[in-house]
């Protein structure tokens, strides 16, 4: 079985290009939750992929990427107002 987390992404990218392969990027992975906000379920190797391919895209001059990694039980924790779009079966491994 391969050990998954959740990392949430965001990002603050200057330009409209960048910005828009970089949102359908990460779409692949995750699910989105606000304009620059990605929620993801990744294994290790996934996220380290996803690390490498944004940081290929960004101008590190201008952009900024953070990835927050949350501990599944701290998932169970979160307040989503006015409710959650989506919900993550943390028992299933993708």
């Amino acid at each position: 079985m391969v050990k998954k987390k959740l990392v949430i992404v965001a990002y603050d990218i200057a330009h409209d290009g960048t910005r828009t392969k970089v949102s359908k990027m990460i779409e692949t992975y995750g699910s989105r939750i606000n304009f620059s906000v990605f929620e993801c379920l990744l294994s290790q190797k996934q996220f380290e992929k996803l690390q490498t391919q944004i940081s290929k895209k960004i101008d590190i001059r201008t952009d900024q990427i953070v990835y927050y990694e949350i501990c599944l039980n701290c998932y169970t924790k979160i307040i989503k107002q006015p409710g959650a779009k989506h919900h993550y079966s943390l028992t299933k491994v993708v």
